[in-house]
């Protein structure tokens, strides 16, 4: 067996960073969702995203898995690829053990679990004053978790935070 050591990823995040949950994604890129426009005036704005990898691939799998929209999926990779304020993020073992966790304790969807667990390291991690939020459509696992860790959450239906 060969071992492979990959290069770290730095990530930078700058000020008004958030992270996009897979149903603002899917949204912006699927014509038949009801939220496809607000999604895609969302997208347009000049604040920083933060894209975990996770997110990208469950998007994918809804726009090309479910929806057989491979041209949806190509658009979404090209597009985030090229927007100068888009930073991927990748998992890292403590962050899945973490998420795992939480999924287990308040049943919940996984990759939810990720944003939120993504947003509160990166708080502590870069001593941020609070949370990076998490821009969604679908706020109600994150609703459940509140009192389990500190995490910031948009709501985009609201434009505001909860």
């Amino acid at each position: 067996m060969a071992t492979l050591t990959l290069q770290q990823c730095e990530i930078y995040v700058p000020p008004r960073s958030m992270f996009l949950d897979t149903c603002v994604l899917f949204a912006a890129y699927c014509p038949e969702d009801a939220y496809h426009q607000d999604a895609k005036d969302f997208m347009l704005q000049e604040d920083p995203f933060l894209v975990p990898y996770v997110v990208l691939g469950e998007a994918w799998g809804l726009l090309v898995g479910s929806r057989k929209r491979l041209d949806c999926g190509i658009r979404m990779i090209n597009e985030l690829r090229e927007r100068p304020n888009t930073q991927f993020v990748p998992v890292w073992t403590n962050l899945l053990n973490d998420s795992r966790d939480l999924c287990t304790k308040h049943r919940i969807d996984l990759v939810d679990a990720f944003l939120m667990c993504m947003s509160s390291f990166f708080m502590k991690t870069l001593k941020l004053k609070s949370p990076i939020p998490i821009a969604t459509y679908d706020t109600r696992d994150f609703c459940r978790c509140y009192s389990a860790l500190r995490f910031g959450c948009f709501d985009i239906k609201e434009r505001a935070l909860l």
